[in-house]
């Protein structure tokens, strides 16, 4: 029974009865004797009380036509009526739009009411919707435990999409083996990403009103490759709204405000702002960026804040292998994060090799050196490479090149030279090495970079170039130091430059000799701001930002038919509809008996 204190209304059945038994009142007539009348006045006063209850059809019907509407206001589901094997998955929505207002209240409200309407037999599950859709326990039928599961479901700062839950519902009501199942989404109104989800057998419950909205979608931090003390912070801001708004932003670091701007933006706009400062050195475990929206008014506060974090610069220990080359020897040289050490051919020994970050080996290889299986250490081999064949032709530029490999990022190969270009051919097939053709000519691959991933998540990587430093004309471009430092920073593991921040929802990887120092039971933070991981030297801190723009948009855009939940029924109607129905037609019938005068 869906609302059982509607049978209250039963309490007013006594007040029917009272209403026949009421006296009726006399009407005034003038009459030229009484003793007639006072004979029949003291004949009738013993019966007095059971002739008001003469018309007494009229009152059954009445008191069974009120007990009909207190039942179908109760709108009661008895198993019997339902249809056998009934399956409804609920998804809830739990992402950044729901913190919205009431929006999150009033979707609890609602899954609730969902659960107590179910009927005894009726299964349902309840697939959390976030950046990763989640099963929140397998399908059942108890009520206590499923109203246990919505209790105690939090909203987050996650982003992500409903169609990804709704595919997993759906996959759920096919491994349920029911014919007779429905998808039931709560969620806000729809935003334009989300208007893929409707479909055949899903039904929406949209909770809350859409708004404008302010918001701070993205943020990174970078060094300047030339200037690494230099950190430079990129933030975009939108206003997803239908009118122009100003945004006023404050920046803190470490704490401390740092600087305040108002920027103006147009009605939908995103605009990326950036912020240069030389703060001085970083903490160990790394300088905290902060971002705030002052006096916005919305209805949603946790896209108001955005975090980053800059890593102290690193030192990296290279070593060239050469018999000499000013071309690496000044690319090296130039970059304040890299210290490099470099030995002739003759004096290398692999034991050198095994402290050091990334090693470079200037058209030369060591004995029985094997690129596809290379000795422990991450490794640059500039022109010869156990890939090439004997053949050595001039080159030309590159037909393709990955441009968004953080080894190419801001190199520019359109116009490069190449004079000597050995032919190579990296290893194809399944194996323990992972290679991918960054750049390519024709019969030949240009750059290859491998990697190794091993079970306890360390890594080896080696790249492949099929020409000398000197065989091109790429040492003379600005291009080539920022080739040698993104190809160092790759090898050794370590992000090129942009430090990109964490997405909520996201699992929180800690590296070797790392541990996750929340109290909380899983690794997957789903708030924003600073999460620190323990390790040696203090460990560090990560920043976690929704990262999905979409999910900040409240204006709405999807087009969803919303329904209110129903269950299925053998019969087509449920019960209350027909106590409703019968009610009605008592209610009609005992109206024309009563006026035809059949119960006088």
């Amino acid at each position: 029974m869906a609302f059982p204190a509607a049978l209250w209304f039963l309490a007013g059945l006594p007040v029917l009865v009272l209403l026949y038994l009421l006296k009726v009142r006399h009407r005034l007539r003038v009459v030229p004797t009484l003793f007639l009348w006072d004979a029949m006045t003291r004949e009738d006063r013993p019966r007095a009380l059971l002739r008001r209850l003469r018309q007494w059809i009229s009152l059954l019907l009445h008191l069974l036509i009120y007990t009909l509407l207190a039942l179908a206001l109760a709108r009661p589901a008895p198993d019997k009526f339902l249809a056998g094997d009934s399956v409804t998955v609920l998804v809830f929505d739990c992402r950044l739009p729901m913190q919205a207002g009431n929006r999150f209240e009033l979707a609890r409200e609602q899954a609730e009411r969902v659960v107590r309407e179910s009927g005894g037999r009726h299964r349902m599950a309840v697939v959390r919707a976030g950046r990763v859709p989640r099963v929140l326990g397998p399908l059942g039928s108890d009520k206590r435990t499923l109203l246990d599961v919505v209790h105690d479901i939090r909203p987050s700062d996650e982003g992500g999409s409903i169609p990804a839950a709704v595919d997993v519902a759906q996959q759920m009501l096919t491994l349920s083996g029911t014919h007779n199942g429905r998808i039931l989404v709560i969620s806000g109104p729809p935003a334009p990403k989300d208007s893929a989800a409707p479909a055949q057998g899903v039904e929406w419950i949209v909770c809350g009103d859409p708004a404008p909205n302010l918001a701070l979608t993205r943020m990174a931090a970078r060094r300047l490759p030339g200037s690494p003390q230099t950190q430079e912070i990129q933030l975009d801001v939108a206003n997803f709204g239908d009118a122009p708004r100003e945004a006023a932003l404050e920046w803190f670091h470490e704490g401390s405000l740092f600087n305040a701007q108002t920027v103006r933006l147009e009605a939908g706009e995103i605009k990326s702002l950036f912020q240069s400062a030389s703060p001085g050195p970083a903490p160990a475990q790394g300088a905290r960026w902060e971002v705030r929206l002052r006096d916005t008014g919305d209805d949603l506060t946790a896209d108001d804040v955005a975090f980053a974090v800059m890593p102290p610069p690193p030192h990296l220990r290279v070593l060239l292998v050469s018999e000499g080359n000013r071309f690496l020897e000044s690319a090296l040289a130039s970059d304040e994060e890299l210290s490099f050490e470099q030995l002739s051919p003759a004096a290398f020994r692999q034991e050198i090799a095994s402290g050091m970050d990334a090693v470079i080996l200037d058209d030369w290889l060591p004995p029985n050196f094997d690129a596809s299986v290379p000795p422990p250490g991450n490794w640059m081999l500039f022109g010869r490479t156990s890939f090439e064949t004997p053949d050595v032709h001039p080159g030309s530029p590159p037909l393709d090149w990955l441009a968004w490999h953080p080894v190419l990022r801001m190199v520019d190969l359109d116009t490069a030279n190449l004079v000597r270009v050995r032919s190579q051919h990296p290893p194809t097939g399944s194996g323990p090495w992972n290679w991918q053709v960054l750049a390519r000519m024709p019969d030949t691959a240009l750059i290859v970079a491998g990697e190794l991933r091993s079970e306890d998540a360390s890594r080896q990587r080696l790249l492949a170039l099929a020409f000398p430093a000197d065989g091109s004309d790429l040492p003379l471009r600005i291009g080539f130091p920022v080739l040698i430092s993104n190809s160092v920073r790759w090898l050794a593991g370590l992000p090129v430059h942009e430090v990109r921040t964490l997405a909520a929802g996201d699992p929180l990887r800690p590296g070797p000799g790392e541990s996750w120092s929340d109290a909380s039971p899983t690794n997957t933070p789903d708030r924003n701001g600073f999460h620190r991981i323990l390790g040696s030297g203090g460990g560090r801190i990560a920043a976690i930002n929704t990262e999905d723009a979409g999910v900040s948009d409240l204006r709405g855009g999807g087009t969803v038919s919303t329904s209110a939940p129903s269950a299925r029924w053998k019969a087509g109607w449920p019960p209350w509809l027909w106590c409703a129905v019968l009610a009605f037609v008592l209610f009609s019938a005992e109206w024309w008996w009563f006026h035809r005068r059949i119960t006088e």
